[in-house]
């Protein structure tokens, strides 16, 4: 069976899913991607694809800040799932039946839960920030089986979300610290093949089992009454920025209640609620993700970079840092640096 899509007017076949892509003279290269395989951005560069098992597949994208991309696309049918992205300024228009039902705008650490058969439209990317982002996609039945003890437990408003239709979500909430360690774990393994996809399949399945137990089900500490009033929400996500901010100083939660006018029982609670760990987590997982962005440039030492991000005594930071990513600073910092060589040595032959 053949569809022709409202907005492209581009034949397709069941059940595929059709990129088209700007490339470098302005001009759109299709891409067609069959067997329920929903691939973001479908650029093979940037998008790295493993399959966990049957049904789940996991989606690693990496887009540098310098690539401009223009992604138009419709869907006729593919697999639920949703993203964790880490950083990202996307802007998505969602179009179904020939009209645009969305616009969003897909924000840094964020948790999207998507569902788009038969829905069409463009997602841009501009220059100046990179988009970093994991994103898993499994299908209905592998839902079932995996969860089959929980499913009963499905929010009445997400029951839809599950069911064999064509019912349309895109929601976008801040995705938990734990999430979005999980997801720079993934993003940044370094290990060799097997322990490689061993070690993803893990963060993989520990992303997927919480924010099913987090988002989808009832009884959940995301659905329970807040301790905090309307407007203490967005504080805490400001107190985030300014804690990232000052990451070689660590403002205490006295500090942290003075600056949000929250006092510190209701902080340390609401950010537990909010964020899924406690502020001291937080902490630390920004620390970890700063010190390998450092890292990934070469220019600093691995002292260097312990200091910059709070650490007095390196030797904690390196026992943090390899519990964090599996891996030593030193032996992160040491491939960097092969890889820096090598791609001098091929640029100047």
């Amino acid at each position: 069976m053949q569809e022709t899509f409202p907005v492209m007017n581009i034949v397709t076949e069941k059940d595929v899913a059709v990129y088209r892509l700007r490339n470098s003279a302005g001009e759109y290269d299709s891409i067609n991607v069959s067997n329920h395989i929903f691939r973001m951005f479908g650029l093979s560069k940037y998008v790295e694809q493993l399959q966990i098992q049957s049904g789940l597949y996991v989606y690693i994208i990496d887009i540098p800040s310098e690539v401009e991309m223009v992604m138009e696309y419709d869907v006729s049918e593919c697999p639920i799932g949703f993203g964790i992205t880490l950083e990202s300024d996307l802007i998505s228009f969602f179009h179904k039946n020939g009209k645009e039902i969305m616009t969003e705008n897909k924000k840094s650490n964020s948790l999207i839960i998507s569902k788009s058969n038969n829905t069409s439209g463009r997602t841009i990317k501009t220059k100046g920030k990179p988009t970093q982002a994991v994103s898993i996609a499994f299908d209905r039945n592998f839902a079932r089986v995996h969860f089959k003890d929980e499913m009963h437990l499905v929010r009445e408003d997400m029951l839809d979300y599950f069911g064999d239709n064509d019912s349309f979500y895109e929601i976008s909430v801040p995705a938990s610290p734990l999430m979005l360690g999980a997801a720079r774990s993934i993003l940044g393994c370094s290990l060799a093949s097997p322990k490689r996809e061993l070690f993803i399949k893990s963060k993989v399945f520990e992303i997927l089992s919480s924010v099913f137990s987090d988002f989808f089900l009832t009884g959940c500490e995301q659905i329970k009454k807040s301790v905090l009033q309307p407007g203490e929400v967005d504080k805490l996500r400001d107190l985030c920025g300014y804690i990232t901010e000052h990451l070689d100083t660590p403002p205490s939660i006295s500090e942290l209640a003075r600056l949000s006018g929250i006092n510190d029982f209701k902080l340390k609670a609401g950010f537990k609620e909010v964020f899924g760990v406690t502020v001291y987590g937080f902490i630390q997982t920004e620390r970890m993700a700063k010190a390998k962005m450092m890292l990934e440039t070469g220019e600093y030492s691995v002292s260097e970079i312990a200091w910059t991000v709070g650490y007095t005594n390196v030797s904690h930071f390196i026992k943090a840092f390899k519990k964090h990513f599996n891996v030593t600073p030193g032996q992160m910092l040491f491939h960097v640096k092969s890889d820096i060589t090598q791609s001098r040595i091929r640029y100047s032959v």
